[in-house]
């Protein structure tokens, strides 16, 4: 099959950009370019459980989707089930069109149609019949462009992990053109997800196992929006550190199962342990419906609104999140604002600062100017190169504020005097009318790691994003609201640097009770 397929190519006459992008992609591109990351084979397991996918189901009269094959971990392990379970039912139908999976890069598709001829010829099949299913079954293309016809019982797999700057520009005009999911920095993963939901049947069953952000930030919004309107989200598997692939990943990793069907109640779940008993258990649990908090299996009546991120934490702390949204407001409507800092190529009365007048400036951006010059905002201003996107204050120099670094285990809010201005990856808050010092107490709580961690992206080893997005998400009373007793017992707690003392003084300060309390500590 062609890679940009004959209706694309007569619909949109002229587009040998694309062809070309496509060519480069199937035969040069190396594995970060694709987004190549391998599941391992206890997952891949699971995840067709998790579906469905599973013998004693009629699978010869069914059809399964793998989008994006690569070295055929899902792909031969869904055949080996289709060929047992066509056996079991006397061994009689065609086989063809129960599978159709697709692959754009070439070696990888040639390896893996050479290992599903071996596995087929295996199972007794004649080389002319395994020729013609191979045939029929793999397509080389791409996916989010190539003709498939029907919809779909199962789509099952690992989408490819490319960020839009990897992307050749006419490529990225066309996906955007085609898939609304695409939007503001969004992974090519999103519009994978989009297309593969669109094939669904009614009833049918969607698990990809991804990274997690779609689900929290701002790029995952307009996809989160398809799914609360049109699907169930019936489970969702957390992976932190769970080594689901054959290679470390540093963005946090999640299973999704999602049926067509009206939206109803949610079960999370992590594995215990990737033993193949266990996980088959746990995909029976979520097939099922089964809740177990004990075994950490949950269920959650409503996951989120539109497209608003979805909070899929356990039932205590996602109520006592609700509660607290509810009753305080966040951040800024506090009087409190949150900003990120930059790296200064700018003079004091705003102009963009020359760089023969700066030369360690003029030095350090030339060593990284192949980055820098790479970006949007560069390539559309070229003479200007070195632009930032963010504003630049002078006067936030001499103010007092929070500081706040982008990737911690932990909050780790430091108190700066008015002296320095924030630097590239760390967040400040000011306020004009918080006590800073109180104010710091509050946000090295556990109190407001809650509210990030709810909304935050995990990244591997448990650390989370600590960015303006989920800080603005934290909830603080007013404060005039807070007596003088508390406010000393704030700012004593921050001075003093007492994590401890900073939670017991925002415990009583949110009014928890002893069970939210205990939850938090946990």
């Amino acid at each position: 099959m062609p890679l940009a397929s004959a209706s694309l190519q007569s619909s949109l006459p002229g587009l040998c950009p694309i062809t070309d992008a496509l060519e480069r992609l199937a035969h040069h591109s190396d594995h970060d370019e694709r987004g190549a990351v391998y599941t391992r084979r206890e997952v891949v397991e699971f995840m067709l459980d998790l579906a469905g996918y599973t013998t004693d189901r009629p699978l010869h009269r069914q059809r399964l989707l793998e989008p994006s094959f690569g070295g055929g971990e899902f792909l031969l392990a869904a055949v080996e089930r289709l060929l047992r379970a066509h056996r079991s039912a006397g061994g009689q139908t065609d086989l063809a069109p129960c599978i159709r999976a697709v692959e754009l890069h070439r070696s990888s598709h040639a390896s893996t149609e050479a290992k599903l001829l071996a596995l087929l010829l295996a199972n007794g099949l004649a080389a002319t019949e395994a020729r013609r299913l191979a045939s029929a079954w793999l397509i080389h293309g791409d996916f989010l462009l190539c003709e498939l016809e029907g919809r779909f019982d199962y789509v099952v797999g690992n989408p490819p992990y490319v960020r839009q700057e990897l992307i050749p520009a006419p490529l990225l005009a066309e996906y955007r053109r085609r898939f609304a999911s695409l939007y503001d920095r969004a992974d090519l993963y999103v519009p994978f997800i989009e297309r593969s939901l669109g094939l669904l049947k009614a009833g049918g069953q969607f698990s990809f196992i991804c990274a997690d952000r779609w689900t929290k930030n701002k790029y995952g919004g307009p996809l989160r929006a398809m799914v609360t309107k049109d699907f169930h989200l019936k489970a969702y598997v957390d992976m932190l550190d769970t080594p689901a692939f054959d290679a470390d990943v540093i963005a946090y990793p999640a299973i999704t199962l999602i049926e067509r069907a009206p939206a109803g109640a949610t079960l999370v779940a992590k594995p215990l342990a990737l033993d193949p008993a266990q996980l088959a258990s746990l995909a029976r649990q979520l097939r099922t419906g089964t809740t177990d908090e004990s075994q950490g299996v949950a269920a959650i009546e409503r996951i989120g609104q539109g497209s608003e991120p979805w909070v899929l934490s356990a039932s205590g702390k996602r109520a006592l999140l609700r509660r607290l949204e509810a009753t305080f407001p966040s951040l800024e409507e506090a009087g409190c604002k949150v900003g990120i800092g930059v790296i200064n190529p700018f003079e004091d009365d705003g102009s963009l600062a020359d760089l023969a007048r700066h030369p360690k400036l003029r030095a350090y951006l030339e060593r990284h100017r192949a980055a820098i010059a790479g970006r949007h905002v560069a390539k559309k201003s070229p003479a200007s190169w070195y632009r930032t996107i963010d504003r630049i204050t002078p006067a936030l120099a001499t103010r007092p504020k929070l500081l706040i670094p982008d990737i911690k285990g932990s909050a780790h809010v430091a108190f700066e005097s008015g002296q320095l201005y924030p630097h590239h990856n760390l967040y400040y808050v000011v306020s004009d009318d918080w006590d800073l010092r109180a104010l710091q107490a509050v946000l090295l709580s556990a109190v407001a790691r809650q509210f990030v961690a709810a909304y935050s992206t995990t990244m591997r080893g448990g650390f989370l994003r600590f960015q303006a997005q989920y800080l603005r998400r934290i909830r603080v009373p007013r404060w005039a609201e807070v007596g003088e007793t508390m406010r000393s017992r704030l700012i004593e707690a921050a001075q003093a640097r007492d994590l401890r003392a900073c939670d017991a003084a925002a415990f009583e300060l949110f009014g928890l009770d002893a069970d939210e309390m205990k939850l938090l500590a946990e």
